[in-house]
C-alpha cells in the first residue's frame, strides 16, 4: 500500500509541477496534459497547483503509513492491557 501511495503521489506531484512550469516558463510541454482538458480552460494554473498539492499529500500519507508500529495483539475479551485490573482473574 505504501508503494502505491508513493507512486501515485509522485505522478501527481510531477504532473502538477510540470504543468506549472509549462504555464509559466514554457517547459515540459509533453508532460502538461491538463491544458488539453476542455473544461479546465482558464483554470490550468489552479488545477496544476491542486495536482501538486495532492501529490505532496499522498507522499506524506505514504510516509505516515510506513511509520506505524504494529501494536500488541488484541485480547479475546476486548479489554486492552492498560485497562485490565491488576487483581483480575488468575491474580491473587
Amino acid at each position: 500500500m505504501k508503494k502505491a501511495l508513493e507512486a501515485a503521489g509522485l505522478v501527481l506531484l510531477a504532473e502538477g509541477a510540470a504543468g506549472l512550469l509549462h504555464h509559466t516558463a514554457g517547459w515540459f510541454g509533453l508532460w502538461a496534459w491538463l491544458r488539453h482538458v476542455p473544461f479546465l480552460h482558464g483554470y490550468e494554473v489552479f488545477a496544476n497547483a491542486v495536482l501538486a498539492v495532492l501529490g505532496v499529500g499522498l507522499l506524506a500519507a505514504s510516509e505516515a503509513s510506513g511509520r506505524r508500529q504494529p501494536g500488541p495483539p488484541a485480547r479475546a475479551d476486548g479489554a486492552s492491557r492498560d485497562t485490565a485490573r491488576a487483581d483480575g482473574p488468575g491474580r491473587e
